[in-house]
């Protein structure tokens, strides 16, 4: 009987997220015909559109170990102008959509708390409010919960995810309420942050996968 061979997960590299992201662009970006459906965009109307230099792209779009590009931002950023999309979409992975897809759905009790948490007029919302929303809804709590008191390894991992709940509500918090003219907006993006915190301490603490044969 032959043994099943495991492999460990190793996840894509920058270059290679970054090449299949712009491949995907690139499949959907050019001119629509005549029947209204998306067509390719060619890599000379993207040079055009882009003004980067065609070796560039050709590298852009190969993730081979011996042709990976190391883009500065500004390329990067005429990269994703060049798409109509903005610069982070462009560098995102799938399991950063479906952190934000989670995120966003389980917003309705953290918009409730942000609406009662943040006054109404032009006043600046303190980065830490998204962490005082997920004390709020009860996501957030200094006090061990009693069935893990006694387990030592159980009480680590609740210490360090509500450490890294409060770093990442503070630090998004202070990422992304700081254009935000209007009370609705920061009530939805402080709303946002704090989930995106809650969600990314569970992605943290979870352990890496491995693929295994079918």
């Amino acid at each position: 009987m032959v043994k099943p061979v495991y492999t460990l997960y190793h996840p894509p590299s920058f270059a290679d997220q970054l090449a299949d992201n712009v491949k995907a662009a690139l499949r959907v970006a050019g001119p629509a015909d005549e029947a209204g459906n998306a067509r390719p965009l060619r890599s000379v109307a993207l040079q055009k559109r882009s003004g980067i230099a065609r070796s560039t792209l050709r590298a852009l779009t190969n993730s081979r170990r011996d042709t990976r590009p190391n883009p500065d931002l500004h390329t990067l950023s005429r990269l994703a102008d060049a798409l109509d999309m903005p610069l982070a979409f462009l560098l995102m992975r799938p399991q950063d959509w479906q952190t934000l897809c989670k995120a966003i759905n389980d917003m309705r009790d953290p918009i409730a708390a942000a609406e009662k948490l943040i006054p109404a007029g032009s006043l600046p919302v303190p980065a830490a409010t998204p962490e005082r929303v997920l004390r709020e809804c009860r996501l957030q709590s200094d006090a061990v919960p009693y069935g893990i008191a006694n387990d030592h390894s159980e009480k680590a991992k609740f210490e360090q995810r509500n450490e890294q709940r409060r770093r990442g509500s503070h630090v998004l918090g202070s990422l992304m309420l700081r254009g935000a003219p209007e009370r609705g907006t920061k009530v939805f993006l402080t709303a946002l942050a704090a989930m995106l915190a809650h969600q990314l301490s569970y992605n943290n603490n979870e352990k890496s996968s491995t693929d295994l044969p079918s």
